[in-house]
């Protein structure tokens, strides 16, 4: 893998691995320069808002805008979402699917998705419904020795296990 994949790799584990709460973020900044209501430049108006929906940080332009997001939040996600796509997918450094490491054009076309502020292309709808973007840390109770018995599977070289985690990222698929 060469560098910039393992970071995007490493970046995509970390935003999954850490537990969430409510008001701490989860993942990378908000990475755009506008205000998801009014379009408007980011600092145009003084500091940017800052607030943390669903472990995801996004920036307003003023206090006004706040709870007109808040009144219609998948609205507004879905905006956000466009932008931090259109404005990553040129960058994007994979041509195969994080989930399961075939290429991304292999299933009928490559589907791509926000993960805490950050583009993901992956193959399929199926690869999709296994990306959990916000992770609330496990109970000590769900954590579950791997068997030593039992060989563990060998991912692809850019595919990340959903299925049989390593000793080194059990906690990430719980």
């Amino acid at each position: 893998m060469t560098t910039k994949t393992c970071a995007i790799a490493l970046t995509l584990m970390l935003a999954l691995t850490l537990g969430a709460v409510a008001d701490e973020r989860v993942g990378d900044p908000y990475t755009l320069n506008v205000c998801p209501v009014t379009g408007g430049e980011l600092g145009s108006m003084g500091d940017p808002i800052v607030i943390v929906q669903d472990g995801r940080e996004i920036k307003f332009c003023c206090a006004g805008c706040k709870p007109k997001f808040e009144a219609d939040p998948a609205k507004y996600i879905a905006q956000i979402d466009e932008q931090v796509i259109a404005q990553q997918l040129a960058a994007y450094p994979l041509d195969t699917c994080l989930v399961s490491g075939q290429k991304l054009d292999s299933k009928g076309g490559q589907i791509d998705l926000v993960v805490n502020n950050r583009h993901v292309a992956l193959c399929c709808a199926g690869c999709k419904a296994k990306v959990k973007p916000t992770r609330l840390a496990p109970s000590p109770n769900s954590i579950k020795p791997l068997s030593r018995n039992k060989p563990q599977p060998t991912p692809s070289k850019n595919a990340l296990s959903l299925e049989k985690p390593s000793a080194t990222n059990q906690l990430m698929w719980l």
